[in-house]
């Protein structure tokens, strides 16, 4: 959670700062990101909480309109404590997005959808999994490395994900923070 508080005051920063105001008129509307971060789950899975995960999205939002994502990831971690067992998720998700005028280098950004989502714990005496859909919400802020890459940092959060593995009422319900690399076109 400290690096969840971290980055958002990094992202709240970002959209405060008063840098250049100017609109770049090459900025790409179309484009696919690469997501590589940190996926943390309740607590219940505990020691299989923090997931290592990747994502790859594609996006269609010009700056100051309302656009629209879609989008896979995948998560898993593995604990020495539990051999052989393994806890992954995997999601599809799409939804609303919009970006805000940008600052410079700098394009604040947010979105919000629906998502589907499956969580599979596997055991050295069988495996188990469940999907649910749930709700997902997400900001971050890009910087241009060029006319068409861009690299970021975006924090996303999954609400609403209960599942039930072997009777036992559970969610899937996480907070992720990612480093985020744009390709436009």
């Amino acid at each position: 959670m400290k690096t969840t508080a971290i980055a958002l005051t990094l992202i709240l920063a970002s959209c405060a700062s008063t840098s250049n105001q100017t609109a770049n008129s090459n900025l790409h509307t179309r484009g696919i990101e690469l997501s590589i971060g940190e996926r943390q789950l309740n607590n219940i899975w505990q020691p299989l909480e923090e997931h290592q995960m990747v994502g790859l999205t594609y996006k269609d939002a010009a700056p100051q309109t309302i656009g629209w994502e879609v989008g896979l990831a995948t998560s898993e971690d593995t604990h020495p404590a539990l051999p052989g067992v393994k806890f992954s998720t995997e999601e599809l998700f799409g939804g609303a997005r919009y970006e805000f005028k940008p600052m410079g280098k700098f394009t604040p950004y947010g979105g919000a959808g629906i998502s589907m989502i499956s969580g599979k714990i596997e055991t050295p005496s069988g495996n188990a999994d469940e999907s649910t859909t749930a709700l997902y919400m997400h900001a971050g802020v890009k910087m241009d490395l060029s006319s068409n890459v861009s690299l970021g940092l975006d924090l996303r959060l999954l609400r609403g994900a209960d599942v039930a593995f072997g009777g036992a009422e559970v969610d899937l319900n996480h907070e992720q923070l990612t480093l985020v690399l744009s390709f436009g076109f």
